[in-house]
């Protein structure tokens, strides 16, 4: 077998930037995908009752299609519904009877974001605020929110979604199937907070927030470190509310502000994946769970992971929970 390299950039190579007022340290080697694989042949996701991605070779009068059975090269043909086979973004088209292709909206290169984890609690068992004092080293356009597992879907609350925008978050990673309960009897209320599309209305003259983005079904490592970092949406360019999405974090460095000292060893340095640059608390929570079954749900909130709190009170983010 050949060996091929899967997922790495450019060796080692690390970049000074300025986001906002602060300089950091930008680690461009080691991109992480959050994207999710879909094999068209194994198990896959499938969600709202959609069937699942396919791909099967593309035949007409002597051509197969696969070069396993005679065909000079292979050529597939492709069934995806974005919004329920994989990693997706879209756009508040979504919504409105207007089209409003996600690739006019996302933006090029790199975000300054916020990954967040949190875990599932009763609301009942939390005293939920949305009263956040949210400064970390720079103001994060965009927000990636891990869900620990839970036994049912979770959801986004409308405090959560209402706190999200307040803050001035453009674009929105989760790796939930849907902000909102699988059924919802079409409300799809966090949706409509974060893209600024009043109850019951359906035209993309009345999205207060058309540049804003949605990407779900996200797959975020265990691995990464809740911080400060960098997002970068990858998306193709195709028509349509929804797109197949890579999105991709890199990482900030440590020493996060200036540049190394001169000669400082590589290995003295912090790599870390999502790295820590200092800010006052503040932090972003408040998902609920999605109950087994139809329209019937508990309201429930996610609270931020106890295990690590010592952690992010370090790098500056709080310890906050919003009403579900």
């Amino acid at each position: 077998m050949l060996p091929v390299r899967h997922g790495d950039g450019a060796q080692d190579l690390n970049a000074l930037l300025r986001v906002g007022a602060r300089d950091v340290i930008v680690d461009l080697s080691h991109p992480v995908s959050l994207a999710r694989e879909l094999d068209f042949h194994r198990a896959q996701p499938q969600h709202f009752g959609a069937p699942a991605a396919t791909s099967q070779p593309y035949r007409t009068p002597g051509f197969s299609g696969s070069v396993a059975t005679g065909a000079s090269c292979n050529c597939e043909v492709i069934s995806v519904i974005p919004h329920c086979n994989g990693t997706h973004t879209e756009s508040a088209g979504h919504l409105t009877r207007e089209p409003l292709d996600a690739e006019r909206v996302v933006p090029s290169g790199l975000l300054p974001a916020l990954l967040l984890s949190v875990v599932p609690v009763a609301a009942s068992d939390v005293s939920e605020t949305s009263d956040l004092a949210a400064q970390t080293a720079f103001a994060p356009q965009a927000l990636i929110i891990r869900s620990a597992r839970a036994p049912t879907l979770p959801y986004l609350s409308r405090d959560a979604a209402q706190a999200i925008v307040q803050h001035g978050i453009e674009h929105l990673v989760v790796d939930l199937p849907s902000l909102d309960r699988e059924h919802d009897e079409g409300r799809l209320t966090a949706h409509r907070v974060f893209f600024g599309l009043a109850p019951g209305d359906s035209s993309l003259q009345q999205v207060r927030r058309p540049a804003a983005t949605v990407t779900e079904l996200a797959l975020i490592p265990e691995s990464l470190t809740d911080g400060p970092c960098l997002l970068e949406l990858q998306i193709p360019a195709w028509r349509g509310d929804a797109v197949p999405s890579r999105p991709l974090l890199y990482a900030l460095l440590e020493p996060a502000v200036g540049l190394p000292q001169t000669g400082q060893p590589e290995s003295r340095r912090d790599r870390r994946n999502c790295g820590a640059i200092g800010g006052n608390p503040g932090g972003i929570g408040g998902i609920a769970e999605q109950s087994a079954g139809s329209g019937a749900s508990p309201k429930r909130s996610l609270a931020h992971r106890s295990v690590a709190q010592a952690e992010r009170r370090q790098m500056g983010l709080a310890e906050t929970v919003l009403r579900g």
